[in-house]
């Protein structure tokens, strides 16, 4: 993914205006259910909701206005479906940095959430004879939206779409940039 994308992203988030100026509690804690797409299931080999996202994040305002964002670190787990063409079975994990805005879509409660991450990917593969761990080289750039809904002060609920590089696979034929959907709750406190 380019990194001019992101910046683009980000920048349709600050022109698009009206964002949202709920009250916002100082700490949450998530939990979510990963949905793999394409790109994740060719190097996981699992066509499933398959995982966990979890994560804690810090809830403020930009710069003592009214727009509200969140930090959070978590952790995103891809499990390894059936063994691949060479025999071989792979397990993701990624830890990631996030940063978040939050936009106002009118209906109470409801705000469309878009932000960027930073990502660490580690890889274990699982072959017949070996088993390797190894962490991807370098840190990777990530772009996020989504929707959350505050059911009240303390819960909310999301669904997102998450886009992060990664790199090359072994033989540098091809390009992985996993991908996912992820559906879950907030506990805000």
């Amino acid at each position: 993914m380019k990194k001019s994308k992101l910046m683009m992203i980000g920048l349709a988030t600050l022109l698009s205006g009206g964002l949202s100026a709920q009250d916002v509690k100082t700490f949450d804690v998530g939990i979510a259910l990963p949905w793999s797409l394409n790109t994740l299931q060719n190097i996981t080999n699992h066509s499933s909701v398959a995982g966990a996202c979890v994560d804690f994040g810090y809830n403020g305002h930009v710069m003592d206005s009214a727009v509200p964002f969140r930090v959070s670190l978590g952790a995103n787990i891809f499990p390894a479906g059936d063994p691949n063409s060479d025999g071989n079975k792979v397990r993701l994990d990624d830890y990631q940095l996030a940063g978040d805005l939050f936009i106002n879509t009118g209906y109470k409660g409801l705000s469309i959430v878009t932000g960027v991450s930073v990502n660490k990917w580690r890889m274990k593969t699982t072959a017949p004879t070996v088993t390797t761990t190894e962490t991807v080289k370098g840190m990777k750039i990530g772009g996020r939206i989504g929707l959350e809904y505050a059911i009240n002060k303390s819960f909310s609920a999301h669904a997102m779409l998450q886009v992060v590089e990664m790199g090359v696979n072994g033989n540098a034929s091809q390009n992985y940039n996993p991908s996912w959907l992820q559906v879950g709750a907030k506990f805000h406190f």
